[in-house]
């Protein structure tokens, strides 16, 4: 995994050094970090402009198979979005696998023009990304992008780009921000998306088997499932 250096590493180091020099006991600590994560959230809404977000939408709900990518911590962010869109689209996966760049190559190669590439990169950038996203492009994928500011590498190969504000004294990126981000993408896709209700009923009654509900303490019969499949003994 490569990263491009666009943001100033002394200048973080700096930050996070001016941040442990000031003195602060534990509760301090912790609240100036939660009111910085208000804060980008904050800017991240002021920011919202109506026609990317409505593009963005619109870009989900026509996309035959919808795809998530990110490396680094952005990896993990993908595959949430992944786990957060699957009652609303028809398909979506992952490319952030164990396999890595090359399985998520592999992946773009059988897309085209009528497929989404939902991109995400945040300082700092993962050059694996870009080379991803810029492969996406040059076989017609559709791209949007979740990114900082519109001078990241992935603003140029998009057709949508969606901003968040990830400022962090401690860190690179506030990944609060962007997963904040993801969830109210996720609500608007669910508010447009036809039949919203009935598939996240659906997803709820084929895991319940697997979900613990102490209903009895509340005086209520527990929701039927379907049976729970046995597990083979080994």
């Amino acid at each position: 995994m490569r990263i491009l250096v666009v943001e100033d590493d002394a200048g973080i180091a700096s930050g996070l050094r001016s941040n442990l020099q000031q003195p602060a006991g534990t509760v301090q600590t912790m609240a100036a970090s939660l009111q910085e994560t208000r804060d980008n959230l904050d800017r991240t809404l002021q920011a919202l402009q109506d026609q990317p977000c409505e593009q963005a939408i619109e870009l989900l709900l026509q996309a035959d198979q919808v795809m998530t990518l990110g490396w680094g911590s952005s990896a993990f962010l993908a595959g949430l979005l992944q786990h957060e869109l699957e009652p609303y689209c028809s398909g979506v996966s992952c490319l952030a696998q164990a396999g890595g760049p090359s399985h998520a190559a592999r992946q773009l190669f059988r897309r085209g023009p009528r497929d989404l590439l939902i991109t995400l990169a945040f300082p700092r950038y993962v050059s694996d990304t870009v080379a991803l996203t810029r492969l996406a492009r040059e076989r017609g994928v559709r791209i949007l992008a979740l990114t900082d500011k519109p001078a990241s590498p992935l603003v140029e190969l998009a057709d949508c780009t969606l901003y968040a504000h990830i400022q962090r004294q401690v860190a690179a990126t506030s990944n609060a921000t962007a997963l904040a981000l993801i969830e109210a993408l996720v609500a608007a896709v669910a508010r447009r998306s036809e039949a919203a209700v009935q598939r996240q009923h659906e997803l709820t009654q084929s895991v319940m088997p697997w979900l613990h509900l102490d209903t009895l303490a509340e005086g209520r019969d527990r929701p039927r499932g379907p049976a729970r499949p046995d597990t083979p003994n080994n």
